[in-house]
């Protein structure tokens, strides 16, 4: 996975090596069109859209809505209808995977309902940027997705919440959190833990809030430079790790405890906020994610991400080559000291058709990449002598039904980053 050429962050030898953009880009795209993305990215949108790129936040007045004072906030009245938002960077791609359960009061996959003054949270919740809540919309008895007006992100971003049973009725209580992030390239965004996995059922006895935010089309979990982009925002770490907790903390009575876990791209995310964020997670884990994300293939790959979702491949990151010490200061296989004093948990199939695959299912070689990356990832750890909890499992393919398996699997490690048991 790794070039000869340049030194990482942390000593080690990073990735790019001599090769041209162009060669580049061209491996990432062999790497995508051979592998079809497989079960979990399905094919892109139709010819001609601009993708999320394009889309505008549906903000009145942008003045008022995304910065308004403590004192406006408090004055709403709970339970009053609030207009819709537009979601910002939502993917026009994905909605071909298996429903494991409904939407309930969800209109369109992946599309947040219109809502009302929070009643669940406090209506004056507000992160120390500005970033609040801007309505609620219950789901069921137990779930609320909450419509987030974030500075960081220069526009409006979803997140389901799944509460713990008994959390009306201890309202001196404080939860800790488990944050479960998405992939790339899927329509069902926020929604896709909830919709892909038995997440409501497996959280009916776990005692935390259980957080699905956006990440966005491709987000990555990280702060975008915006490279030959002409917007500002997409600050994905921020809302995640900032803004977010904060809000959970001052409205929805979380506690400042929290484990992170993240499928595929949410792999990536959930390893590289623990370590850029030193005490703010006390477990995270990987379900076929980058975690080596420097190199021919890695690099390559993520850029055909972007390009996928409508991107410019050196918007997020800038070049790999010329903006090696950006990429090299958010890889999570150049962060292992950062990582220590945290649970940690890989795991990925080896893109053969495995058990849980349909019959006739074909081999992966996105899951294949994945794989051979998260051993990259295990080898600076163990050069590292970083503890990590392990489960190459063999046959697999990159989709839903085996994240869906793993997070039951790693619970024992989240668990003990949450403080709670592991049964």
């Amino acid at each position: 996975m790794r070039h000869p050429d340049g030194t990482g962050a942390s000593g080690r030898r990073s990735g790019g090596g001599r090769l041209g953009i162009p060669t580049r880009l061209l491996a990432g795209f062999l790497v995508l069109a051979a592998g079809g993305l497989a079960l979990g990215l399905p094919a892109v949108g139709p010819a001609g859209q601009t993708g999320p790129g394009a889309e505008t936040v549906a903000l009145s007045t942008r003045a008022s809505t995304t910065r308004v004072s403590a004192a406006s906030l408090a004055a709403r009245v709970p339970g009053s209808a609030v207009a819709p938002l537009t979601q910002v960077n939502r993917s026009v791609n994905g909605g071909l995977n298996t429903l494991t359960n409904l939407v309930p009061a969800t209109a369109t996959l992946g599309v947040p309902n219109a809502g009302t003054v929070p009643v669940v949270g406090s209506v004056a919740a507000m992160a120390d940027d500005g970033a609040y809540v801007a309505y609620e919309s219950r789901v069921d008895d137990r779930t609320v997705d909450l419509m987030i007006v974030s500075p960081a992100l220069n526009g409006a971003a979803p997140v389901r919440v799944i509460l713990p049973a008994g959390w009306a009725g201890s309202p001196a209580q404080t939860w800790p959190s488990l944050y479960l992030i998405h992939g790339c390239c899927e329509k069902a965004d926020y929604q896709s833990w909830s919709v892909f996995t038995n997440i409501r059922s497996f959280a009916a006895d776990k005692q935390a809030l259980v957080v699905m935010p956006s990440d966005g089309s491709a987000g990555f979990g990280t702060n975008w430079l915006n490279i030959g982009v002409l917007r500002k925002g997409w600050g994905y770490d921020t809302f995640l790790a900032t803004e977010l907790p904060q809000i959970l903390q001052r409205g929805y009575r979380a506690s400042g405890r929290a484990a992170i876990a993240g499928a595929s791209v949410g792999g990536y995310a959930a390893f590289a906020l623990s370590a850029l964020h030193p005490g703010a997670y006390g477990a995270a884990a990987s379900y076929s994610g980058v975690l080596d994300s420097i190199g021919f293939l890695s690099s390559g790959l993520i850029q055909g991400l972007l390009v996928r979702e409508g991107q410019l491949s050196w918007a997020m990151w800038g070049d790999p080559v010329l903006f090696l010490a950006v990429w090299a200061r958010r890889n999570p296989a150049d962060l292992i000291t950062r990582l220590r004093g945290i649970n940690l948990y890989v795991s990925s199939g080896n893109g053969t058709p495995g058990p849980l695959d349909y019959a006739g299912a074909d081999s992966d070689p996105f899951e294949m990449a994945t794989n051979n990356n998260g051993q990259a990832f295990m080898r600076a750890a163990n050069a590292g002598r970083l503890p990590v909890v392990t489960d190459f499992y063999g046959n697999g393919t990159h989709s839903w039904k085996y994240w869906d398996r793993q997070l039951v699997r790693s619970w024992p490690t989240l668990a003990a980053g949450l403080g709670l048991p592991a049964a």
